[in-house]
């Protein structure tokens, strides 16, 4: 095991964290576990069990996070947005936008007699 991975958070322990993290949340904000489970629209079992570090579904995760303004690290999961032009396309243009120089070459001169 590398000195990298022996520093890491367990899976638990990383719940725990969030669990810690959104309860803090929620106490500045002012709500009880009642309101944000209302609010969330998910049950006051899935805010304890999250807030205690026991697991929670991902939507019950992103249902809580959305509420509190906390889910901004869900943009990082997302994929790069998909070109509107494709490369093949961009290259056809780019092709089609080169001026074309024609090279001529020199015709001999008849000398004169």
């Amino acid at each position: 095991m590398s000195d990298m991975t022996s520093t890491r958070q367990t899976i638990d322990e990383q719940l725990g964290a969030i669990g810690l993290a959104l309860r803090d949340r929620r106490v500045r904000a002012n709500l009880t576990q009642e309101d944000l489970a209302q609010r969330a629209d998910v049950s006051l079992g899935a805010i304890q069990n999250l807030e205690h570090g026991k697991g929670s579904s991902v939507r019950t995760l992103l249902r809580v996070t959305r509420f509190l303004g906390t889910d901004q690290w869900v943009e990082a999961l997302h994929p790069p947005p998909t070109p509107t032009v494709s490369p093949m396309q961009r290259l056809r243009e780019q092709k089609s936008a080169a001026k074309r120089t024609r090279v001529r070459r020199a015709v001999p001169r008849p000398s004169a007699p």
